[in-house]
């Protein structure tokens, strides 16, 4: 008469199937890898170009700002209210140098554009570069 395996028995025998088929594609998993598009696609000038948006999009009211300064450098502090967020939300961010000209003479909702990786630093703190600062019409305007 054949004896049935007993339940421990067959968890090992699971256990070691498992095991095995893990050594076999486990390294192979870790070697292979996709890509949908080349690193750096070849153009006509022969230069590395970046394909991603390297920019951030703030749209926001100022409501506070702070020229921070050091022995040897300068940034600028801003505090925003983004746009459709709770009145106790805000949002700071540092930005390098003194960039009060960019804000003067705007008023209302503003769109700030800045680059969202921080190049430099003031005092060990990461600070970002500011680009450009549009106002937003209050009133819509008629397409041409």
């Amino acid at each position: 008469m054949e004896s049935v395996p007993s339940t421990a028995e067959k968890l090992i025998v699971i256990a070691a199937i498992i095991m095995v088929l893990l050594m076999c594609f486990g390294p192979a998993c870790l070697i292979a890898h996709g890509s949908t598009t080349k690193v750096n696609r070849p153009n006509s000038l022969g230069i590395s170009e970046i394909y991603t948006n390297t920019n951030e999009y703030l749209f926001a009211q100022p409501i506070d700002g702070q020229i921070l300064e050091s022995e040897e450098d300068r940034a600028t502090n801003v505090r925003f209210s983004p746009y459709n967020t709770p009145t106790l939300y805000d949002e700071s961010v540092l930005f390098c140098g003194q960039v009060a000209d960019f804000f003067q003479g705007k008023t209302g909702p503003l769109v700030v554009t800045y680059d969202k990786i921080a190049h430099r630093k003031f005092n060990g703190v990461a600070c970002h570069d500011l680009i450009s600062v549009f106002s937003v019409p209050n009133e819509p305007t008629a397409l041409p």
